[in-house]
């Protein structure tokens, strides 16, 4: 049939401006994670780019891209992300820019997208021509231009176009990669207040990528961006006090950084927040106030924060016990290959607690997380 594109800006709009209650519809793989969380103050130009590229995605591969919960959910447990490249699917069918363009759209993080269609337009560029018919063309006259592009608008004070070099040269995009390059063009453009390359420097600072590692140099660029109100920073800058990476521990600006982040949707925010709480860190202890944040990182699919609440409805910390409600999220957790939460299954079916005695069913859990090496599910094993 007829291809159909929607207006992802406008429907945006429509949505954050309507004063009627309205339900907010996104498709599994095409919505990026800000469109999960409540409020839209985290959506924009990216938010839409995003969709777009998704959109390519599904042309190029076939199906549509990981969905940005199930990303989340993996980065949160596994420091793994599932999307799986446009450049492994269409290499060789289909222009590197192109691919390159589309893995670009679908960064996990906002700040690592596109900012802009102008953003986006300079990592577009005409079909390259295929090196096997003429290898002894150099310079590439297509990467040339583009580079010539982004250079000539950095000359004119485009700090968007000296903050895309930055990213051009470490992502080897349209040019040789060069990290080293990278960021000085970072640099030039956070020196100038650009809040991306701010961000971006506090990572490179971090990794080591294109200079020395320096985690109180990089500390000193993600305060820079969280400043600015960049919601990543601000999560990462409150574990980075709380651990005292780049700084002495500082439990009390750690709460501070985490109440920003999370307050705005951060999951991991969130969950860090609730474990402050329930630990008297940097605050007295609130079980109740930990129980609420572990709670909204558990609605946003943070595996060991579903684990705590389970635990917190089990014993009635911070909420009057519920043993039927412990069991669903401990039920949610294990199904998700949790071994702690595998074993506790194990021992609530044992014990028939907010749900129905079943010895086989927690001999089954018992063996699931024995399976992962769980001490306690193997020694309940042995004593069936």
């Amino acid at each position: 049939g007829d291809p159909v594109l929607l207006d992802f800006g406008s429907a945006r709009e429509s949505l954050g401006l309507s004063e009627q209650s309205m339900t907010s519809i996104v498709s599994r793989g095409y919505a990026p994670i800000e469109q999960h969380n409540t409020g839209d103050e985290l959506q924009g130009s990216w938010t839409d780019i995003y969709s777009l590229g998704a959109t390519l995605y599904r042309c190029v591969a076939g199906v549509p891209p990981s969905d940005a919960i199930d990303r989340s959910s993996s980065i949160s447990l596994a420091s793994r992300d599932t999307y799986v490249s446009a450049l492994e699917f269409g290499e060789g069918q289909y222009s590197e820019g192109l691919l390159q363009a589309i893995d670009y759209a679908m960064q996990f993080k906002l700040q690592d997208r596109p900012q802009s269609i102008t953003d986006w337009q300079l990592i577009f560029g005409d079909e390259q021509p295929d090196s096997s018919l003429n290898e002894t063309i150099q310079p590439d006259t297509e990467a040339s231009d583009m580079l010539s592009a982004a250079l000539q608008a950095a000359d004119s004070g485009d700090v968007s176009a000296i903050s895309n070099l930055g990213f051009m040269y470490v992502k080897g995009i349209g040019i040789e990669k060069n990290e080293e390059h990278g960021v000085k063009w970072y640099r030039k453009a956070a020196e100038l207040g650009h809040l991306t390359s701010q961000f971006n420097l506090g990572v490179m600072y971090a990794k080591g990528r294109g200079v020395e590692q320096n985690y109180a140099e990089s500390l000193k660029w993600y305060k820079m961006a969280a400043e600015q109100g960049d919601l990543t920073a601000q999560a990462t800058l409150g574990t980075m006090y709380a651990k005292g990476i780049g700084c002495e521990k500082d439990n009390e600006s750690a709460l501070h950084w985490y109440q920003e982040a999370a307050s705005r949707g951060d999951v991991s925010a969130q969950y860090n927040l609730g474990k402050l709480y329930a630990n008297g860190i940097g605050a007295d202890l609130d079980e109740s106030e930990a129980f609420r944040w572990y709670q909204k990182a558990a609605e946003q699919n943070h595996p060991n924060a579903q684990l705590n609440l389970a635990y917190m409805y089990g014993k009635g910390q911070g909420i009057e016990r519920d043993d039927a409600k412990s069991f669903e999220w401990y039920k949610n957790v294990a199904e998700q290959g949790h071994p702690n939460a595998q074993f506790n299954l194990g021992v609530i079916y044992a014990k028939g607690r907010g749900t129905d005695k079943d010895p086989e069913l927690s001999k089954q859990w018992y063996e699931k997380a024995a399976e992962q090496g769980n001490e306690n599910a193997e020694r309940a094993l042995k004593n069936l």
